[in-house]
């Protein structure tokens, strides 16, 4: 029986564990990691929006107190855009009254963007 050296034989166990890690490893096709890249870019989407609406949440509850479960319901709603400016918006807010009188005009603006399109 031929033995190898020390080294070598060390090598040779290195490698024949590369191969066989790499033979477990499944392959991923093309079309496959499109859909993976596309699914995380929805979630970092959905992760941003949920940000904002916490962000806003949090926000508006500094400056007009707890929200109705229907206020929260509407905010939630809005888009990124939306959130962005009622963000802006709320600095001037003194009670709940301004937070329904934005959101109406808003959903009425967003309506008529959709006609229009």
């Amino acid at each position: 029986m031929i033995s190898l050296p020390e080294d070598l034989e060390d090598r040779l166990d290195d490698e024949i564990k590369e191969l066989e890690e790499g033979k477990k490893m499944p392959y991923v096709t093309s079309w496959e990691r499109r859909a993976e890249k596309r699914g995380l870019a929805r979630g970092e989407k959905r992760g941003r929006k949920e940000g904002r609406v916490d962000v806003v949440f949090l926000l508006l509850e500094q400056k007009i107190g707890e929200l109705e479960a229907r206020l929260r319901k509407l905010v939630e709603k809005l888009t990124q855009r939306q959130l962005d400016r009622l963000a802006v918006a709320l600095l001037e807010f003194t009670e709940a009254s301004d937070l329904e009188r934005w959101l109406k005009l808003n959903q009425a603006r967003r309506r008529a963007v959709k006609v229009k399109k």
